[in-house]
């Protein structure tokens, strides 16, 4: 007994509890509910069922292939620009096993040609 209350009975603590106190209580419970859910539904829908463009992907949207590992996301873009995701396993950058794994995943378009190089006029 702490003060000469019994914490170990709830219906104490809520009957010590001021109006104030139960309304800041009640409050939270009410965000808990709400935020709670959301902030759970958000990743599912971050993550779509486009494959990621090994061209253009960062360490993180290449993370979220399956099968993929940090250490492969950053050998991929080390290696960048692939003509198609086959040069991933041709030129070595992943194994054949780790290749079956993401080939469904991902994409190499090509890299955009900077529209200004090679324009003369000004």
């Amino acid at each position: 007994m702490i003060r000469g209350r019994d914490w170990s009975q709830p219906r104490e603590i809520t009957q010590n509890l001021g109006m104030g106190s139960r309304i800041a209580v009640f409050t939270w419970l009410i965000l808990l509910t709400f935020a709670l859910p959301a902030c759970q539904a958000e990743p599912s829908s971050q993550k779509s069922n486009d494959p990621a463009d090994i061209n253009r992907a960062t360490v993180i949207e290449l993370l979220k292939v399956p099968g993929m590992t940090s250490s492969w996301a950053n050998r991929i873009i080390r290696f960048r620009p692939y003509r198609s995701k086959l040069d991933l396993l041709n030129e070595g950058v992943v194994p054949p096993e780790v290749y079956r794994r993401i080939r469904d995943s991902v994409v190499a378009h090509r890299p955009e040609k900077d529209e200004g190089k090679g324009d003369i006029s000004r």
